[in-house]
């Protein structure tokens, strides 16, 4: 089990303390025990009861935590339906994020646009010749094989 998880389960279990009877029963009984064992011993959550939940300082994961529970054990068949209608809204549009960001004719085109740019930007490149400065010595032998070619 990871941190993250272990400091989640702290922040469900203090939450759980400010929770009415009946809402805490309608969770199961291993649940619960798997929040408490899950959690660490020295992990002080700062927890404000006179905060809405909405209010209050938690991380990401206790808040899914708290999303599923509500979903699966807290909410009637109506919200059951109206939550559900909104992550099926939420994955079709990742899974849509997904495929435009890793389609392969999408990719390729990238690619293409990227070197494209790239090409308009880059300014031609001057050649330049360097002349192979030579020692006096090799000129003279080089103007004496001259006088002997002819």
């Amino acid at each position: 089990m990871t941190n993250e998880f272990a400091f989640a389960s702290g922040e469900i279990n203090e939450i759980f303390k400010y929770l009415s009877p009946d809402q805490v029963n309608k969770i199961p009984i291993k649940l619960r025990k798997f929040f408490e064992d899950a959690e660490i011993e020295n992990y002080v959550p700062h927890i404000d009861h006179q905060k809405r939940i909405t209010e209050q300082d938690i991380s990401e994961k206790t808040k899914s935590i708290l999303a599923v529970l509500y979903r699966k054990y807290w909410s009637d068949v109506n919200i059951r339906g109206e939550i559900d209608a909104k992550l099926l809204e939420n994955e079709r549009r990742y899974q849509e994020e997904l495929r435009n960001r890793y389609n392969p004719d999408n990719i390729f085109e990238n690619r293409k646009v990227i070197a494209e740019e790239k090409e308009e930007i880059e300014e031609p490149k001057s050649i330049m010749i360097i002349e192979e400065k030579k020692s006096i010595f090799s000129r003279i032998i080089n103007k004496i094989k001259c006088f002997f070619k002819h």
